[in-house]
C-alpha cells in the first residue's frame, strides 16, 4: 500500500547538476524535442537567460551552476555552465512556449 506522504520523484531530480548534453537528453526523452547542445546554449542566449560567456544573467542564477577550472585538454581554467534540476524544469518550461510559439 502506497503512503500519502510519497513523493514522486522526476527523473531529472536525481543528480545536483547537469551538463547541457545531459539537459539536450532529457529534452528529446520528455518532450521528443530535438536540439542540440549548442542550439540550446544559442536559444538560451537570445531569450536573455544566459550571457555570452554562457553564464546565467541576474534572476536566473538559481538555475545554473558555473564552476571554474582547468580545462582537461588544455590545462587553462575555464567555465563549465551546468544545469540544476530546478533548471531543467525550467528549461522544460521554457521550450513548451518556444515550441508554442513556433507553432502558431
Amino acid at each position: 500500500m502506497r503512503s500519502d506522504n510519497t513523493v514522486k520523484t522526476e527523473p531529472w531530480a536525481v543528480k545536483d547538476e547537469y551538463n547541457m548534453r545531459e539537459v539536450v537528453k532529457i529534452l528529446k526523452d520528455h518532450l521528443e524535442l530535438r536540439i542540440g547542445r549548442n542550439k540550446l546554449f544559442e536559444l538560451l542566449r537570445s531569450e536573455g537567460v544566459l550571457d555570452s560567456n554562457n553564464a546565467p544573467l541576474p534572476g536566473y542564477e538559481e538555475h545554473f551552476v558555473c564552476p571554474c577550472g582547468p580545462s582537461p585538454y588544455s590545462g587553462m581554467d575555464c567555465q563549465w555552465t551546468r544545469v540544476t534540476p530546478k533548471g531543467v524544469k525550467f528549461i522544460m518550461r521554457m521550450m513548451k512556449k518556444v515550441r508554442s510559439k513556433r507553432e502558431k
